[in-house]
């Protein structure tokens, strides 16, 4: 967890997402987000639950660590900007309202993506708002998504294939990923991107709204 005061006024979003951390190596992440949800609510609305009470919520069926629904066992031994200090960080990859994206899709450079080897039944998860076209393999470590530090407070939704076909045009598309923000993904860890003929970015909520993917649940245990 970062310390001081003088840092925790300069880096507010890091100070909170410390709290995450610290609490997810913590012997009893109830008890510590108990006890620190007040201090990090003020400093970065929406990232954990509210200020009153045990931050981490005992999960029917999971146990998570955000507002989001991140589940525990995803996001455990992530480190939010792979040891690198917050003003390096912010220095190579922005901030919050101004980041710099990965180039190629976020994709390693010069991989072309391949449709995606997803039967009916897959389940597949996404950090974030249903108005992104990113997914992953369900239970992806949060680590190997490669994702600025702040989406930990994003939504967690999983998803299951349906088996309907994409309109004409439409794919989706798999690959590595790209390290980013400090992040090293695993060997073998996967992104799926939706793509659309050139022009049309679908994104996940019209293919909610298709029927080509239909809202699952959350994860069970932990």
């Amino acid at each position: 967890m970062l310390e001081g005061t003088v840092e925790t006024v300069q880096n507010p979003i890091g100070s909170a997402i410390g709290e995450v951390k610290d609490a997810l190596d913590s012997p009893s992440p109830a008890y510590f987000l108990g006890a620190k949800a007040s201090d990090a609510a003020t400093t970065l609305p929406g990232l954990l639950f509210g200020g009153e009470g045990a931050a981490v919520r005992a999960g029917l069926p999971a146990e998570t660590v955000t507002e989001g629904g991140a589940p525990l066992a995803i996001v455990r031994g992530w480190e939010p900007t792979g040891g690198m200090a917050w003003d390096d960080f912010a220095s190579q990859f922005g901030t919050p309202q101004a980041r710099n994206y990965p180039l190629d899709d976020g994709f390693p450079p010069g991989f072309v993506p391949q449709p995606a080897q997803l039967p009916e039944g897959a389940i597949i998860d996404r950090f974030g708002s249903e108005y992104g076209r990113y997914l992953a393999p369900d239970g992806t470590p949060f680590a190997d998504r490669a994702l600025a530090p702040e989406s930990v407070g994003g939504a967690s939704n999983r998803y299951m294939v349906t088996g309907k076909p994409l309109p004409p045009g439409w794919q989706i598309v798999e690959g590595p990923v790209q390290p980013y923000y400090g992040q090293t993904p695993s060997p073998g860890s996967l992104q799926y991107m939706i793509v659309g003929p050139d022009g049309v970015k679908p994104t996940v909520w019209e293919l909610v709204r298709l029927g080509i993917l239909d809202e699952y649940g959350p994860r069970l245990g932990r």
